[in-house]
């Protein structure tokens, strides 16, 4: 009858050892996704002369194997970096202090879905940030469906032609609206009114929920035309026009047309609300500036900014809730628990190229 073979010592340690070694690395890591490439440079601000010409730029743009980042802060940069919104992000002034164009090489074969993991690891690399996650609590405007249910249309199949392309603001609507200055040129460089001559009759702009068209309307006011709607897209449109966040409650799914018309002191008092927390000196002129949008020179009607400058923000919230009623929705208040990204260290200017 045979006996079983007994191991050696020495064995039972060669395979115990080989055993630790492949647990080991199985349990490495794998690096975070990097640029291979980054240039950050100081901003300059905006100029009419710029504005006018269509060589000012804000937010970012993916195409191929570049990213730029374009007149962004710190305080842009994080929320898209994190995946959250603007106000889950806490942290110094400084983060508003001053603006940068980023240009980022991709590395092969990487993804554009990648690309706020990349600027994770280029804020830890050439920022030295360092954050931490806390749960808080804060008051929010909810959207949610009213009885009848939405009044919306649903969207065209998307352009399968920009597909490869990227382009969008960061957070809810950057610096101005939907990705660009109205009366200066659309994201793809071209005019917005296919004329050449500004954006006094409107301006087309490219955003996550594509195509949105600005366009002067009545008494002042501006309309914008959305082409891909969702409902957590309008919910991150109307944040900026409101004094707390804006989240999706509808439960409604898809995309959709439809049309905002917006009062002129809703307009105003987003763009002061904006170039506020952007610490950016206020404008010179009216909206949109010469040749453009309300309250420029030639704007329509000869509207007068100082009609809606420093108006009362209750009438203009009331404005904003109606406009939503007439597409099937409302705007009610709560609390809601939020994954805060707390920034313990970031230095206020980046290491060299």
């Amino acid at each position: 009858m045979s006996q079983p073979v007994k191991a050696s010592p020495a064995a039972g340690s060669v395979l115990s050892t080989a055993i630790f070694i492949g647990i080991a690395v199985a349990q490495t890591p794998a690096a975070p996704p990097s640029f291979d490439v980054v240039s950050i440079r100081s901003a300059d601000l905006p100029t009419p002369e710029t504005m006018r010409s269509g060589q000012f730029r804000t937010g970012t743009t993916i195409s191929g194997g570049t990213a730029d980042f374009q007149f962004v802060t710190l305080a842009d940069l994080l929320p898209y970096a994190y995946r959250v919104k603007s106000f889950q992000v806490i942290g110094p002034s400084s983060l508003r202090e001053s603006r940068w164009n980023i240009r980022a090489k991709l590395a092969d074969g990487a993804s554009q879905d990648q690309v706020p993991e990349m600027v994770q690891a280029m804020l830890v690399d050439r920022f030295k940030l360092a954050i931490h996650h806390e749960k808080r609590e804060l008051p929010v405007y909810e959207l949610v469906v009213l009885k009848g249910g939405p009044k919306l249309e649903p969207a065209d199949a998307p352009d399968a032609a920009s597909a490869n392309t990227t382009a969008a603001t960061l957070g809810p609507p950057g610096l101005f609206p939907f990705g660009g200055p109205p009366g200066g040129r659309g994201p793809d460089g071209g005019p917005p009114n296919g004329d050449g001559r500004g954006g006094g009759r409107g301006a087309a702009f490219k955003s996550a929920d594509g195509t949105v068209r600005m366009s002067p309307d009545e008494n002042c006011g501006m309309r914008l035309e959305f082409t891909q709607l969702t409902m957590s897209g309008l919910a991150d449109t109307l944040t900026p026009f409101l004094d707390r966040p804006v989240i999706d409650g509808t439960s409604v799914k898809g995309s959709y047309k439809a049309s905002l018309k917006l009062p002129m002191e809703i307009m105003f008092a987003m763009m002061q609300n904006q170039i506020r927390n952007a610490n950016l000196p206020p404008p010179g002129g009216g909206f949109g500036g010469p040749g453009g949008g309300p309250g420029g020179p030639g704007g329509p009607g000869g509207c007068d900014p100082g009609q809606a400058l420093g108006g009362n923000s209750d009438t203009s919230n009331a404005a904003l809730f109606q406009a939503i009623q007439k597409l099937g929705l409302k705007l009610q208040t709560k609390k809601a628990p939020f994954d805060a990204i707390i920034v313990d260290h970031v230095e206020k200017t980046p290491s060299d190229n």
